[in-house]
């Protein structure tokens, strides 16, 4: 059997020309070695895809920016949904296309600089070393299976950028080198090494910070090129063999993007029915909208957005039994999540159910400390409906602790202590209210009111001043107003003779 002239390791397949003594992995790092050095010192217009992949993502941002006036720095998320961002509810309905398009709009400048960087670097190795279509087919695999990861992962918040496939070209690169063990001198292995960190690096911190963007999508494209990499790693270079295993590997990744999509459309398209839905409750036809709210239940039955919809839709209808049945089975499934007790305790309080509105408050203060001081508050409005009014106070008084300087806050905390015959507490606590809102006519009235309570007519009496004083000044403002308007209005009208322009 004839060894290679370089290695001395036995040839296996046959001679690719006669007098070619080379077995398959010289000839891969020969190549290899050709591909690096044409990547570093190669002339920008040979790089055919890269440079066409960097028009279309540099054309379109400036066409975005100069020609529809669209933010240079933070577009709204309506704007990059109308651009054709990666959306579950629109992507995983009648618009799939939008796993290609996204690949190619940016969230603002740097979003844009950094991928359209990383592109220009690894784009030259990747399209020297795999071909141009090998190339291309990576890079779009890689951007659509990391957008199809993103609809399984967070469907509900819109994505964009090409880092994903971006991301896709790294692991192939590095796949490549790693099991096709090809050479690269130390500097340029630096190089490389230090370009892929800063990129990734940059991606994924900007993915955590900047809304619509989703490591998912950057995760999924990297595990597919780092799978492609690994496969087509000892298959390069333009020999007909190489070529033809790479085309058949390229169409099984097809098949398998395609098949994974088909399981992701299976597991979350039923938002697109929970999105239709959610148009036409918007628009007043509840009806329409329950029905496409059940057809999703019938695919995702305990799926909190539905439910959540759901108990809204019914709301709107005045049926608070079914509404209250949504609501409950949502805080069931996601106790910790503020949304479901909020509703819920909406829905005792509509249905007079008021222990358990007051429950429900109660426990939405316990879940999230952004929403415990109006929990606190409206479950002192609860008990203040229902006469108990130390409870009252003791609601209250949490929600005045958490936010001490509300005037509302202290407004109903000094009225409940007054009306459970804590009067002095009830002084001292308006005192600080009117500190807080010199200029409001019905806490002076409640303060005075304190003051008749301890005996302080003196007091009670200045209290009693203050508030018609500060009432006739409102009422004559009002009337002010008013006049001013109706001159206004007088004055826009047209007077008999006068209704033209004169002459001299």
């Amino acid at each position: 059997m004839p060894q290679c002239a370089q290695c001395g390791r036995e040839i296996d397949s046959p001679p690719q020309s006669t007098g070619d003594l080379t077995c398959d992995q010289c000839r891969q790092k020969k190549f290899a070695e050709g591909a690096e050095k044409e990547a570093l010192h190669g002339k920008q217009e040979d790089f055919v895809i890269t440079n066409l992949l960097l028009a279309i993502n540099i054309g379109l941002w400036v066409w975005m920016v100069f020609f529809r006036h669209i933010p240079v720095g933070s577009p709204t998320t309506e704007q990059i949904i109308y651009w054709g961002a990666n959306y579950g509810p629109l992507t995983l309905g009648a618009e799939p296309w939008r796993l290609v398009t996204n690949l190619f709009l940016h969230i603002g400048f740097l979003h844009l600089l950094a991928n359209m960087w990383a592109l220009f670097v690894l784009g030259r190795l990747a399209e020297s070393l795999f071909g141009r279509w090998t190339y291309l087919s990576t890079y779009l695999l890689a951007g659509i299976g990391g957008s199809v990861a993103r609809l399984l992962w967070n469907p509900m918040v819109p994505s964009a950028g090409a880092s994903g496939a971006i991301f896709g070209i790294a692991g192939a690169l590095i796949a490549t080198f790693w099991v096709g063990k090809l050479p690269l001198p130390k500097e340029n292995r630096r190089y490389i090494l230090v370009t892929l960190v800063a990129f990734a690096g940059f991606d994924l911190l900007y993915g955590v910070w900047k809304q619509g963007v989703d490591n998912a999508a950057h995760i999924g494209g990297f595990a597919i090129g780092l799978l492609l990499g690994m496969v087509l790693g000892h298959h390069l270079g333009p020999a007909r063999p190489a070529r033809v295993f790479r085309e058949r590997v390229l169409l099984g990744a097809v098949m398998f993007v395609f098949l994974f999509a088909v399981v992701v459309w299976s597991r979350n398209g039923y938002i697109t029915d929970v999105e239709r839905a959610r148009m036409l409750i918007g628009k007043g036809v509840v009806d329409e909208g329950l029905r496409e709210l059940q057809v999703a239940a019938k695919r995702r039955p305990n799926e909190p957005p539905i439910l959540l919809l759901t108990g809204d839709a019914y709301l709107r209808k005045g049926d608070f039994a079914k509404a209250e049945a949504a609501y409950k089975r949502l805080t069931e499934l996601k106790p910790n999540e503020p949304i479901g007790w909020n509703d819920l305790a909406e829905t005792y309080a509509a249905e007079k159910k008021f222990p358990e509105s007051a429950a429900a408050w109660i426990k939405l203060a316990e879940v999230s400390k952004a929403n415990a001081p109006l929990a606190w508050f409206n479950a002192g409005q609860i008990y203040m409906q229902m006469d108990k009014d130390t409870d009252a106070v003791n609601a209250y008084q949490k929600a005045a602790t958490l936010v001490p300087s509300s005037p509302e806050f202290l407004a109903a905390l000094g009225f409940a202590q007054l009306k459970a015959g804590q009067n002095q507490q009830a002084v001292a606590t308006l005192q600080k209210a009117v500190k807080m809102q010199p200029a409001s006519p019905d806490l002076h009235l409640i303060l005075g009111n304190a003051y008749l309570a301890i005996g302080d007519q003196n007091r009670a009496q200045e209290q009693f001043f203050q508030a018609s004083k500060l009432g006739q000044a409102i009422e004559q403002r009002v009337r002010q107003m008013m006049q001013e308007r109706q001159a206004q209005q007088q004055g826009a009208a047209p007077q008999n003779g006068n209704a033209g322009p004169t002459k001299k």
